[in-house]
């Protein structure tokens, strides 16, 4: 099932990456799914991250004035940037996306409470010598 499952997924990610190729969401939605597919199918972090760069540099480009704009997810791409860069083991990096997921969404409980004091803690712990 998971086969089909992938194949329909990467059709569904295809047509919404036609529709609006520069849409933050969308790529965010991408890099999300490249971040837990198995590497044999071109997954992983190491593939996701540029991804999630691409994501946080189009959320910042986007207008948050236009009220027609749809204006979600600008937390969020820091927020599993932070989650990738854990994952490749860059604590400082991850750190620095979960203050920004903060800065942009104070109120993110998720972040606050739990990803950012984690990678803190884990740093701080990397950083003993």
């Amino acid at each position: 099932a998971g086969m089909m499952l992938g194949m329909e997924m990467e059709e569904s990610m295809g047509r919404a990456e036609a529709l609006s190729p520069t849409s933050p969401r969308v790529v965010l939605l991408k890099a999300m799914n490249t971040l837990h597919k198995p590497a044999f199918v071109g997954g992983g972090a190491d593939k996701a991250m540029p991804l999630f760069e691409r994501a946080i540099a189009l959320a910042a480009q986007e207008s948050r004035t236009d009220s027609t704009n749809l204006n979600w997810g600008h937390d969020d791409v820091h927020v599993w940037a932070g989650r990738c860069a854990e994952k490749l083991g860059k604590l400082d990096v991850a750190v620095t996306h979960y203050r920004h997921a903060l800065e942009i969404s104070p109120d993110h409980g998720w972040t606050r409470s739990i990803l950012l004091p984690k990678a803190e803690k884990a740093l701080a712990a990397a950083s003993k010598p």
